[in-house]
């Protein structure tokens, strides 16, 4: 028996408390070019199946074919554990583990467990998954919202803050976007979809105008949109996406789109060729996005330095 398997041998209860503690949760990546839905269903229950001996939970995964990755989330002591389990039940050790939280994980995935069975059991009675990680983000911000309650009276500014918060809610439902995070009149939104990502951003502006209209005041937002996968070298949940997320939404012009070279890549002729007719929308190229996040990297290090 290894060490690990020896020191959680009790499944986490602990003999000081006499409760059962509560662990960390990460989420692991596995690169698995070629393998197929049966293949990592098969892993996930090789875990399951000695999970306890290593103090681990496994909660559920995620399978992207097409890009031939796999994100595990599990519950365990630490991260030696959950690759001594995968080591032991597979030998399929992870390329990379991070801790997260179950509710920013919910909230950007839609899920924390397995998915309720819909026509994908196989003979055998196994769960078979192909639903990926990967998601659009928008980042979206209403131009110059702190001066609206100077520039109009109140309640009357009330009325419009109101009325912009319902226009997001109902356009975000319509395409199904996962509000992740809202302050004030800033929202971070993830879609599983890159198309409902680039439709909703379109339906926004369009819409925002009519609201404008009818209030009797200008209304602007900028929004930047970004996609990727939940782990990177960063080390962070979606942090490159978010980050690439919100660095546009922050130099867009009011009434203006950005969208990152990583999302344009997954959009089809239709949506682009839509997205191109706006006068609004702007692509990024890779050289622009590596140039801007250069920048800010340096200005963020050297902003304080009376020398720069």
């Amino acid at each position: 028996m290894s060490e690990v398997q020896s020191t959680f041998q009790l499944n986490n209860y602990s003999i000081f408390t006499g409760k059962k503690e509560i662990m960390p949760i990460y989420m692991d990546r596995h690169d698995l070019s070629g393998a197929t839905a049966k293949d990592v269903a098969q892993a996930h229950q090789k875990d399951l199946n000695i999970q306890d001996r290593f103090g681990c939970r496994g909660l559920t995964y995620w399978f992207d074919e097409e890009r031939g990755a796999a994100f595990c989330l599990v519950e365990a002591p630490n991260i030696n554990c959950v690759k001594e389990m995968h080591n032991h039940a597979h030998g399929l050790v992870p390329h990379q583990i991070i801790e997260v939280e179950s509710k920013v994980v919910e909230a950007f995935l839609g899920r924390i467990h397995d998915p309720q069975p819909d026509n994908n059991i196989d003979d055998s009675g196994l769960l078979l998954l192909n639903d990926p990680a990967f998601r659009a983000i928008m980042s979206i911000e209403l131009e110059d919202s702190e001066l609206i309650n100077y520039r109009v009276k109140h309640p009357h500014s009330k009325n419009i803050h109101q009325a912009y918060h319902e226009l997001i809610r109902k356009i975000l439902d319509q395409f199904e976007g996962r509000k992740v995070e809202h302050v004030k009149d800033g929202f971070l939104v993830s879609f599983a979809s890159v198309a409902n990502a680039a439709c909703s951003a379109l339906e926004i502006q369009t819409k925002l105008e009519l609201v404008s209209a009818k209030l009797g005041v200008k209304l602007l937002t900028k929004i930047g949109l970004s996609a990727g996968v939940p782990i990177t070298e960063d080390n962070a949940f979606f942090g490159d996406t978010i980050q690439q997320a919100k660095r546009s939404c922050e130099i867009a012009r009011g009434g203006h789109i950005l969208i990152s070279s990583s999302l344009k890549e997954y959009l089809s002729g239709d949506n682009l060729k839509q997205l191109n007719e706006q006068p609004s929308f702007k692509v990024f190229k890779t050289a622009e996005e590596d140039f801007l996040k250069q920048l800010i990297r340096v200005t963020g290090a050297l902003w304080n330095d009376p020398e720069f």
